[in-house]
């Protein structure tokens, strides 16, 4: 059972978007060589409707729960927590999902 984690976050002002973004990017390169790690990908709101640079979204892909719990003991969880609080407008929505055997690409 494939597990899929959503992450919503809003920053409280555009001007750290830039360095967000780079991050989010360095980050991910990380976890994704986490055991149990199928992907983390990490979006920014285009410029379709109305851009908003300081959304993101991060899509996580994991083969099971104790991958969670591996990704979660990363030592770069903790500072990445750390570093993005200040600059988010609220807590990041996260929100839980397992993938359905029927819907696989």
């Amino acid at each position: 059972m494939v597990l899929c984690i959503l992450v919503s976050i809003a920053l409280n002002s555009e001007s750290s978007a830039e360095e967000v973004k780079s991050r989010l990017v360095e980050f991910a390169q990380s976890y994704r060589s986490d055991q149990g790690t199928l992907d983390w990908h990490v979006m920014q709101n285009p410029k379709i409707y109305v851009q908003d640079k300081t959304k993101f979204a991060i899509v996580e892909r994991y083969t099971d729960g104790k991958a969670i719990k591996t990704h979660t003991a990363n030592p770069l969880y903790a500072k990445f927590g750390k570093w993005i609080a200040p600059l988010v407008a609220s807590p990041p929505v996260i929100t839980v999902y397992t993938e359905l055997e029927s819907a696989k690409l």
